[in-house]
């Protein structure tokens, strides 16, 4: 009883590896969890793609838009803002929008958190040929925007997948020299049922993204 009763649970048990949006991704359990309360998650949270199939159900990572693997879907097309201080005077107030490659001088936060949104922010740069100061890395967008509201720097800030940036000492501007999006990808294990709840869970997050956008 006691061996059926834990196969059970695992069968009810999904195996989430997050490269890129977690915030996004606790959302989307707790309103999942909110319908299905009998599934159960096993949410880690990795710094690179190295893990195998067998460790994982669903997979969320950060792509280019247009440029997707054999197995990969789009959840999500989101563009990327440059967060910057209100306290800043250089800034005209009315802007809603900057050149990237003016702030080639200006103290940047990055956020150490996912290494593939590193990565792109870091290619972001180089697209606007800037070489940026990194003064301050933190695994906490929490944290990012109440440096960025004390005036330490500027950040890239996704529009969706941090969650709504409740800050009114924080502007997000939309970047006008360079094209600055990112795709959360969704990937699927092979070897998962139909109809089962890791299959299911799946496709609550495609209907879930769908909607936001």
């Amino acid at each position: 009883e006691k061996i059926a009763e834990s196969a059970g649970v695992m069968n009810r048990t999904v195996k989430i590896s997050v490269l890129s949006a977690s915030r996004l991704v606790t959302d989307i359990i707790i309103a999942y969890k909110e319908l299905h309360p009998d599934v159960n998650f096993l949410f880690r949270q990795e710094q690179t793609d190295s893990a195998s199939d067998s460790d994982w159900d669903v997979r969320i990572s950060t792509g280019v838009p247009g440029k997707l693997a054999e197995g990969e879907i789009a959840a999500l097309n989101e563009e990327i803002f440059l967060a910057v201080p209100n306290v800043w005077d250089h800034i005209e107030r009315n802007s809603r929008s900057v050149n990237l490659r003016d702030f080639g001088k200006s103290p940047f936060i990055s956020f150490s958190g996912a290494i593939p949104f590193s990565r792109l922010c870091e290619e972001f740069c180089h697209m606007a040929d800037i070489s940026p100061e990194i003064i301050f890395k933190s695994d906490n967008p929490a944290s990012v925007r109440d440096l960025i509201g004390a005036g330490l720097g500027v950040a890239f800030w996704p529009a969706y997948s941090w969650g709504k940036l409740t800050s009114d000492k924080v502007r997000l501007l939309h970047i006008n020299d360079i094209i600055c999006r990112r795709t959360i990808v969704l990937s699927k294990n092979p070897n998962i049922e139909p109809g089962s709840p890791q299959d299911d869970f799946y496709r609550f997050i495609l209907k879930y993204t769908s909607a936001m956008s």
